[in-house]
């Protein structure tokens, strides 16, 4: 995996897929079909008035390149509903986060949203916005896309 710098304040969703697919970003844009540039919500500030990424678009990316995204949500607690009745579960993502590279969705302690790609092999995290390799320490995640190669 090579650590890459986002281009932009929206593509931090697309850098870190370009990272994890081990793809050139502009490629990326190219398979696409956009930048991500496009001023959908003029009255909002950067990055939120962009049309930048969305995650149905970053699993398209990686079917098209023979993988699929698995997503896992950490620390998951249902409670009984009056309709239906789900049992107390506690999902634990270590397991996959030493056995597969993805994408981590969540925040740093600043408390922006904000999407890295996750290295197993080192155990770090490769921010695009800073072109840093950081602790997952300093990261709260609120979900792990694990990369998989599709078998059909």
């Amino acid at each position: 995996m090579k650590l890459l710098r986002q281009p932009n304040n929206w593509s931090c969703l697309l850098t870190s897929a370009a990272m994890v697919l081990d793809r050139p970003y502009n490629e990326l844009i190219k398979v696409l079909g956009h930048d991500g540039s496009d001023i959908l919500w003029p009255d909002l500030q950067d990055p939120y008035r962009r049309r930048a990424f969305i995650e149905p678009e970053i699993q398209f990316l990686f079917w098209r390149y023979d993988m699929v995204l698995v997503d896992f949500v950490p620390n998951v607690a249902y409670k009984p509903a009056a309709s239906s009745i789900f049992k107390y579960f506690k999902f634990n993502i270590d397991v996959m986060l030493e056995n597969y590279d993805g994408i981590l969705l969540g925040e740093f302690k600043l408390g922006k949203k904000h999407a890295v790609a996750w290295n197993h092999e080192e155990g770090v995290i490769y921010d695009p916005t800073s072109c840093t390799k950081q602790s997952i320490c300093d990261f709260n995640v609120s979900h792990f896309k694990a990369k998989m190669r599709r078998t059909t």
